[in-house]
């Protein structure tokens, strides 16, 4: 039998997580020095309305460091404190150094430790329906923290495959004395299914405040995670079910192209708001748009004017749909058109996938300015697609899952190159790099074992 581990650094966590996030009354020490814990359904809900925790940047942002899509000087690059951000820009094999810990590891297990925590406080309330909306949300947080994790400390999902490969630790109790076991990529993604699936059947249509989940978020997410496993068919099916729930698109015709932070947040078009993880090479005097990038939007595509701004030399980015310097990582209708679109291209329904991806940037070009798009002799609707989900989608924490999912087709493969100092450095498709190593106190700790890179 498996030794049982020593208590992780994620587990750590855990504790501060619930000492310095839920309200004084929760921490009073018993005799028995046990804390208290909450046992109200006001009480559960506090803890999933505590947005520092469930939606402030708390997506892992490593990943969208090392996607390829700005490059930063090497004046920008040496002055970074981080080791972990400056080795994900190079795509390093050791990305941590001598740093014990990782927000991207961190902040989605506290999320996960709030939800277990609410879910195993409803499952003792009275009150069926107070406990249904309880677990309902809980579900879909714990999904989307495991499903942020996969994408970064997980293999990548390999469609036709057994996929028994690492995947991450799924901790479904809140119980912090519970040894951490890495599941499969196959476990970690049935989990994440499982969760959204019940979730969905608990949550309203729409939230009362979109840092909530709900019924709409739920069938969003299932579209993202059954998009990057391959299975359109699926995707196509819940993508159409949040667009029935919510499919208001913001006309970027109505929003200022001289505003600083062009977006409101919560706006319209946001299915669940969450954002990345923060980086410093996400500031705006440091990235620089690539130009291969900048130069794919149209002179009267509002999007280049509306994400991007000259920043003394820099392209940098201002087109987030939350308070820069945070980038939003959340779900909205634009991105349910666009999985829309590429489900109907690869199931050989290309004039329907036209339909709707010109649906969506008819709204993003100047007014009487869209011409809408045909597909060419060396330019399949699939590539229309692929390219403007990437322009439409750009850091917003989608790109790197996407280079682990299409980087498995021959025909959609692209080596990133990066320049430092002189050195060039690669990343080819399918490298193990693309999977993060864990975080040193996790793997001292814990004794599970580390990704290969």
């Amino acid at each position: 039998m498996r030794k049982r581990t020593k208590t992780t650094g994620l587990v750590i966590v855990f504790l501060l997580a619930l000492v310095f996030g839920c309200r004084k009354d929760f921490l009073e020490v018993k005799s028995n020095k046990k804390l208290v814990v909450p046992t109200t359904a006001k009480d559960l809900q506090a803890l999933l309305d505590n947005t520092a925790v469930m939606n402030q940047q708390g997506d892992p942002s490593l990943g969208e460091q090392g996607a390829g899509d700005f490059v930063l000087a090497d004046a920008r690059w040496e002055t970074i404190s981080a080791a972990s951000e400056r080795n994900a820009y190079i795509w390093a094999r050791d990305i941590f150094g001598s740093e014990p810990t990782s927000y991207d590891w961190n902040r989605p297990y506290q999320m996960i430790f709030y939800a277990n925590t609410v879910i195993e406080g409803a499952q003792r309330l009275k009150d069926g329906a107070d406990a249904a909306k309880l677990r309902g949300q809980a579900l879909f947080y714990r999904a989307w923290a495991f499903h942020n994790l996969l994408q970064v400390f997980g293999n990548p999902y390999m469609l036709g495959a057994s996929n028994d490969a690492a995947g991450i630790p799924l901790r479904l109790e809140a119980d912090i004395n519970l040894p951490s076991v890495r599941s499969t990529v196959a476990q970690g993604y049935a989990q994440v299914i499982s969760d959204l699936t019940e979730a969905s059947g608990l949550l309203p249509d729409l939230p009362l405040v979109k840092t909530r989940g709900s019924k709409a978020a739920a069938y969003a997410l299932l579209a993202r995670v059954y998009l990057q496993m391959g299975k359109y068919e699926q995707a196509l099916d819940f993508a159409e079910k949040a667009l029935t729930l919510q499919a208001v698109l913001l006309d970027y015709n109505s929003i200022s192209p001289t505003a600083a932070n062009p977006f409101k947040v919560l706006n319209d078009e946001v299915i669940y708001h969450s954002e990345l993880v923060y980086a410093s090479a996400f500031g705006s005097t440091r990235l620089n748009v690539v130009p291969e990038l900048y130069n794919s939007y149209g002179a009267d595509d509002l999007r280049k004017v509306l994400y991007f701004f000259n920043n003394a030399g820099t392209m940098a980015f201002k087109g987030s749909y939350t308070t820069l310097p945070f980038f939003f990582s959340g779900l909205a209708v634009d991105e349910m058109l666009l999985i829309k679109a590429e489900c109907l291209t690869r199931m050989t329904k290309d004039t329907q996938a036209l339909e709707v991806l010109n649906t969506l940037l008819v709204k993003r070009y100047k007014t009487g300015k869209f011409v809408p798009l045909v597909p060419s002799v060396n330019q399949s609707v699939l590539d229309l697609v692929l390219s403007e989900r990437r322009k439409e989608l750009v850091f917003r924490g989608i790109r790197w899952a996407d280079l682990r999912r299409l980087n498995q087709d021959p025909n959609l493969q692209r080596e990133l190159i990066r320049v430092i100092k002189g050195q060039t450095y690669r990343l080819p498709p399918g490298d193990p790099r693309y999977i993060m190593p864990l975080p040193n106190d996790v793997l001292r700790q814990s004794g599970m074992p580390n990704n290969n890179r």
